[in-house]
């Protein structure tokens, strides 16, 4: 399970995973998530017993379990609900850091981005 976590937080396909590990995907996306719970629980027993240090890692960690994603996309797939892991990454693959400066028009032309889900992520890259 721990390696299926592994390549589920560094992006790879959950049948990949499954093939490679014999770990159905469905398995790896509920320990993904009780993982990505623990390590919230864990944060918030360090905030009462008043220990600050790391707990900005901790959020991501949880992020990454949860999303299944690297590091750089979490704040887009986090900020803009519905996008996803695969999506995200093809609009950071497309635009990378000049996401802000894309139109509307740019967005939908990344496959699985429609009107709605363009109209989101431009009012989070205007946000952030």
């Amino acid at each position: 399970t721990a390696v299926s976590l592994i390549e589920w937080i560094d992006e790879r396909n959950e049948y990949e995973i499954e093939n490679a590990y014999n770990v159905y995907s469905a398995s790896t996306r509920r320990s993904a998530y009780e993982a990505s719970r623990l390590v919230k629980f864990a944060k918030n027993t360090l905030e009462v017993l008043g220990n600050y240090s790391n707990l900005k890692d901790m959020d991501y960690l949880s992020a990454r379990l949860y999303y299944g994603v690297k590091e750089d996309i979490i704040p887009l797939v986090v900020g803009v609900k519905r996008l996803g892991r695969k999506r995200a990454r093809l609009l950071m693959k497309t635009f990378g850091d000049n996401l802000s400066e894309a139109s509307e028009k740019d967005l939908q032309k990344v496959e699985g981005i429609g009107p709605k889900l363009a109209g989101k992520v431009k009012i989070f890259t205007m946000n952030h």
